[in-house]
């Protein structure tokens, strides 16, 4: 291996992970495969590709730019975008077949006018505050006024396709907060029927969701971090999920520390012993979270090895002391694989964060490596256009 430091993705864990989804969501719910932040790191444009061929119904995305990627990649499936775009990109929505998310009747005015002034129709899906608190029509459930929902259904120029809300805190399956969000949104779609207006899709569950409310799950569902073998903040899926994706290094040099040097920046490990010390360049620049100083630990050898001192920007150090035979040149694995002392949700522990972020932050310099059938399919390096 010539890289530094890279990311190794399995397509067959994804597709999996999937095709499990689809086996508790049944044919009556679709799969809207969220492909935000790149995948949440294991490449939009592949992974988008890849469920256009496994069938699933949607893609879902945070931003146009998001969107535009993937119809550049060749994906012609249906893309929603979940987050806000300036409705004077209305021509570039409409042009690329994107269906874009309408939160405020403001909104809606703006978009259905830039629609009519170029003699266009937009899909759109109108999105519902149910508890969340952020985007979305505002809805409380005590004498709701659907009167914004419903001129937004009705203007001219908008194709108003689906309804959906976001659930705030579905890993919870005993505080209730996610029935009542649920009742909420049941309690709109039953104000806006009697008022003669109905939407063909419809829908609420994200990742936890679909493991904990079956009721959630409407016309479509969400499944985010899921579909990438990953469980959320507190969800325990009863799902076979695999973990996709497993950030690596190397070993680039070893040295012996004395008892009484301090290590890394501000000096804040001091070796008790001598020690072994290596040092794997990989860095917060790289995804690597600087939470981790004199915290984490890394896989080598079949071992693992704390992290020692600061995490740098471009590297790192750790103690190699109990680590036989360890050379320059080793892999050391940062999160992922089978080891459960170093999977996404291990790591985000030990940083004080979520697996979410984990996955999130690896960056563009981090070349992504695709695996299928256990062979190398593909190698995306974003800062050698490649």
């Amino acid at each position: 291996m010539k890289i530094r430091t890279w990311t190794e993705v399995s397509l067959d864990d994804i597709s999996h992970n999937f095709n499990e989804i689809k086996a508790v969501t049944g044919s009556a719910s679709k799969i809207m495969a969220v492909v935000k932040a790149d995948a949440y790191g294991h490449g939009a444009r592949e992974v988008g590709m890849l469920m256009q061929s496994l069938g699933a119904g949607f893609l879902g995305v945070s931003s146009i730019d998001e969107a535009l990627e993937l119809r550049g990649s060749g994906v012609t499936m249906p893309i929603l975008i979940l987050g806000y775009t300036d409705p004077g990109l209305t021509s570039i929505l409409i042009d690329n077949d994107l269906t874009q998310t309408v939160y405020s009747i403001e909104f809606a005015r703006r978009f259905s006018d830039a629609a009519l002034a170029i003699r266009k129709c937009l899909r759109i899906h109108i999105k519902v505050d149910t508890g969340m608190s952020r985007l979305g029509f505002y809805e409380n459930g005590e004498g709701l006024s659907t009167a914004g929902i419903i001129e937004a259904a009705s203007l001219a120029g908008l194709i108003a396709e689906g309804i959906f809300s976001h659930l705030a805190f579905s890993d919870d399956t005993e505080g209730g907060f996610t029935e009542l969000q649920l009742k909420r949104f049941d309690n709109c779609l039953g104000l806006l029927k009697r008022a003669g207006i109905s939407f063909r899709v419809r829908h609420c569950a994200n990742s936890s969701a679909v493991l904990n409310y079956h009721s959630s799950q409407y016309d479509l569902v969400r499944p985010g971090i899921i579909m990438y073998g990953v469980s959320g903040a507190k969800t325990k899926s009863d799902l076979d999920l695999r973990p996709a994706m497993c950030m690596k290094s190397v070993v680039s040099q070893i040295k012996t520390v004395s008892k009484g040097e301090k290590i890394g920046y501000s000096c804040t490990f001091e070796a008790e012993n001598d020690m072994v010390i290596g040092v794997v360049p990989a860095g917060y620049a790289d995804g690597v979270p600087w939470a981790l100083s004199n915290a984490g630990i890394v896989g080598i050898g079949g071992e693992t090895a704390p992290i020692v001192g600061r995490v740098c920007m471009d590297m790192f150090m750790i103690d190699l002391s109990a680590v036989k035979n360890a050379r320059v040149g080793d892999v050391v694995t940062l999160f992922g694989g089978r080891d459960q002392r170093l999977s996404a949700e291990s790591v985000a522990e030990r940083a004080g964060t979520i697996p979410y972020e984990i996955l999130c932050r690896i960056s563009r310099r981090v070349p992504r490596i695709y695996y299928s059938s256990g062979e190398i399919i593909k190698t995306v390096n974003y800062l050698n256009g490649v």
